[in-house]
């Protein structure tokens, strides 16, 4: 995907731009079927958490076509630290396993040490919330013989 690709670009950064893109189309495409697939589930509120992820994937890669590189690349980990933290602490599939690879993701796509380290700060405090279960969603807002006594 070339959007936000331009000739005043050097080739890392170019090629920084195009796997950003790429992962942003995916996660649009697979969001949009899981969108689907819980309608037909018939759970609603995930479909339409889902349908936000996509459409703010959508804006990130119109922020890359309007040369806001800084701001999609913060968009886009904003967004998949939302969705992986979600998933980890409503289901428990140990999920938060998966802020790892987004660490390495990062490290590749984030020039700047300090939003570097202040992501990894901020992640592996998020890790270790939702794998102590100090907040424990699931059972506060799915599980019914949950009290919090």
């Amino acid at each position: 995907m070339k959007a936000g690709v331009h000739a005043d670009l050097d080739f890392e950064d170019v090629k920084k731009l195009k796997i950003l893109n790429g992962i942003a189309v995916i996660y649009i495409f697979f969001n949009l079927i899981v969108s689907i697939w819980s309608f037909i589930l018939h759970t609603p509120y995930l479909a339409v958490f889902n349908y936000s992820i996509a459409g703010s994937m959508v804006i990130l890669i119109l922020l890359n076509a309007y040369r806001h590189y800084l701001a999609a690349k913060f968009l886009f980990f904003f967004i998949i630290t939302l969705h992986i933290l979600s998933v980890s602490l409503f289901f428990d599939f140990g999920a938060g396993y998966y802020f790892f690879p987004l660490i390495i993701l990062a490290g590749f796509l984030i020039g700047k040490k300090f939003w570097l380290y202040f992501y990894f700060a901020t992640i592996a405090l998020l890790f270790i919330l939702s794998e102590s279960h100090v907040f424990d969603a699931y059972q506060i807002f799915v599980d019914p013989e949950f009290s919090r006594v």
